[in-house]
């Protein structure tokens, strides 16, 4: 093993030989070129040393034509999910999936997916990334191409589901929106995306007499649940996912004011992985329909996330949860001005002011009607939230 003092490091350089800290705890992917987020990570985590076969090279320096067809080096890896190439999306569209598949029905398909990832990695301590990935690009092109229509089951049960992988669904999409804002490079979101996908894996590890137990917790029933963030970050382990994408399960209940569980981490030491599923956890967490709690409104959670800023959740990611669904979440039933009853089907760059649909509320089923940018107009606005 060669040490190499990260100091050293810098943007664009690379190894030939996958990267470790000791000689076992892998970090970096061989021929894959470091990146600012990365050397920043390596700093917080106080690593002066890292340990690799290979040698450390200079993207920069070697030039394009150093380059080799299909290398890591160009931005790829077995876990990136694929970026889009100018005149691919069309195409992508066309092929990748049917665009005439009920959403509910895909939203379902790809919790059974989700399931089999779980089963496999508890099971067998194996997981297909290359599956995974799969799943992701659908997602993140589903999402592309139908997100309103897809943001309206978020937090909705799907029958012959348990919560826990509805959820992993849920998180993933609202990162994947919440990365587009944050205008995250796409190999930062690809481990996103598997890091919330995967987050609360060592939740399946609790018994479900405490998980669903509507009265409160003991201390050692808490001490329990609190467990599944290191039995999580286990598990990403053992199937050789990087530290970053498992520091996902480790982190997403720090708080950034040092408060959190299980390491009492504050907010200079938590990835920025962690600090984006600890917000879309959370909300999505609020908003789920379960057979022991009552489910808060889209807006009740949303406020209840802004009023703890700065303390338990990190501000700009808060100001990008905002920003990518709006004050008045897609799905929302709100009140207008003029007394009609609406639903939220869009989001605009105005929070308060999203896409409407004036709707007739029945007793099994909700008809929309005429379509209203309140961006648009301004004799119009939602005066407050419906509740049936």
């Amino acid at each position: 093993m060669n040490m190499i003092a990260t100091e050293t490091l810098t943007p664009k350089c690379y190894f030939t030989e996958d990267l470790y800290m000791g000689d076992t705890f892998f970090i970096y992917p061989k021929n894959l070129e470091m990146t600012d987020v990365i050397l920043d990570l390596l700093d917080k985590w106080y690593i002066d040393d890292v340990m690799t076969e290979g040698q450390v090279l200079n993207l920069a320096a070697e030039g394009e034509d150093g380059k080799k067809e299909g290398d890591a080096k160009n931005g790829e890896s077995s876990d990136v999910i694929s970026a889009d190439k100018p005149g691919e999306t069309a195409a992508k569209t066309e092929l990748g999936f049917d665009k005439n598949e009920p959403v509910a029905d895909v939203y379902k398909r790809w919790s059974v997916t989700v399931i089999e990832f779980f089963k496999s990695i508890l099971v067998n301590q194996r997981i297909d990334k290359n599956a995974v990935v799969k799943l992701l690009d659908e997602i993140r092109a589903r999402v592309r191409h139908q997100q309103n229509d897809i943001m309206m089951h978020i937090g909705q049960p799907i029958e012959g589901v348990p919560n826990i992988y509805r959820k992993a669904v849920d998180v993933t999409v609202l990162c994947h929106l919440l990365a587009k804002t944050l205008q995250l490079n796409t190999f930062t979101e690809a481990n996103l995306l598997i890091a919330a996908l995967f987050h609360d894996i060592g939740m399946l590890k609790i018994p479900k007499a405490i998980l669903n137990k509507a009265t409160p917790l003991t201390k050692e029933e808490l001490a329990v649940i609190q467990n599944h963030t290191i039995v999580g970050f286990k598990y990403l382990k053992a199937v050789n996912y990087p530290t970053i994408i498992a520091s996902g399960a480790l982190q997403h209940h720090e708080r950034v004011d040092g408060k959190g569980y299980p390491n009492r981490t504050t907010s200079e030491r938590i990835t920025d992985v962690a600090k984006i599923i600890s917000v879309a956890d959370a909300y999505c967490a609020a908003i789920a329909e379960k057979s022991f709690k009552d489910s808060l409104h889209a807006k009740d959670a949303m406020q209840d996330l802004l009023g703890k800023g700065g303390i338990v959740y990190d501000q700009v990611v808060l100001k990008a949860l905002v920003k990518t669904i709006s004050f008045y979440p897609v799905g929302c039933l709100v009140v207008l001005s003029d007394g009609n009853v609406a639903q939220v089907t869009g989001t605009t760059a105005v929070a308060m002011r999203p896409i409407v649909q004036k709707a007739t509320i029945g007793e099994n089923e909700i008809t929309l009607g005429e379509t209203i940018d309140l961006t648009q107009v301004s004799n119009v606005f939602i005066k407050g939230i419906y509740k049936r």
